[in-house]
C-alpha cells in the first residue's frame, strides 16, 4: 500500500529523481494514483465492513444478483471475481452459514453445486450496492466535466502496460 506523505512515498519518489533510468515525472504521478485509489479502496471497504462484508464477499454476491435468478458454479463465481476456486469455496461457506445463499447438488455433475441467493441474500446485496456506489459517488463528487473523462482515458492509456487486463 502507497499512503502519501509517508517515509515510503517519499523514499520512493528521491529515488526516482536520483536514478536516470527512471522519470520523476511519470513515477511521481503513478505514486499519487496508487495512493489515491488506496484511499478510495479503503473507504469503500470500510462502507462494506459496516454490512460485515468483505469486498470479495460483496463481489461474489454482485455476480449471484447479475445472473440471479439463474443458479451459479462456484468456478463461473471464481472467474468473475478473479479468486481462486478455493477462496470462493471459504467465501460460500461464510455467506450459507449466514443464509445469504442456497447451496443445491448440480444434477448434472454431483461434484459440482449450484449457488443462488437467499431473499436475504438479496436484501443484503442491495444494501451493500446502494452503500458502495454512494461511496463511490461521494468520493467523485469532486470531479467536474472534464476530470472523469479524462481519467478515464488517463486509465484506457495505462491499462495496456498493466500485467492484468483489468480496467482501472
Amino acid at each position: 500500500m502507497i499512503i502519501r506523505d509517508t517515509l515510503v512515498f517519499r523514499t520512493l519518489l528521491a529515488i526516482a529523481r536520483q536514478r536516470p533510468a527512471y522519470d520523476e515525472l511519470r513515477s511521481h504521478a503513478l505514486l499519487e494514483l496508487l495512493a489515491t485509489a488506496d484511499a478510495v479502496r479503503n473507504k469503500v471497504r470500510y462502507r462494506l465492513q459496516e454490512l460485515s462484508l468483505s469486498e470479495l464477499q460483496f463481489a461474489v454476491l454482485v455476480v449471484l444478483l447479475a445472473l440471479d435468478p439463474e443458479p451459479v458454479l462456484p468456478t463461473t463465481l471464481a472467474t468473475h471475481t478473479s479468486a481462486s476456486r478455493a477462496t470462493v469455496t471459504d467465501i460460500l461457506d461464510h455467506l450459507h452459514t449466514h443464509g445469504l445463499i442456497e447451496r443445491q447438488r448440480s444434477k448434472e455433475d454431483r461434484r459440482n453445486y449450484l449457488i443462488t441467493l437467499t431473499d436475504s441474500g438479496r436484501d443484503l446485496t442491495d444494501r451493500a450496492e446502494a452503500a458502495f456506489l454512494q461511496s463511490v459517488a461521494e468520493l467523485g463528487s469532486p470531479l467536474t466535466e472534464p476530470a472523469p473523462r479524462a481519467l478515464l482515458a488517463l486509465c484506457e492509456k495505462l491499462v495496456p502496460h498493466t500485467s492484468s487486463s483489468a480496467a482501472c
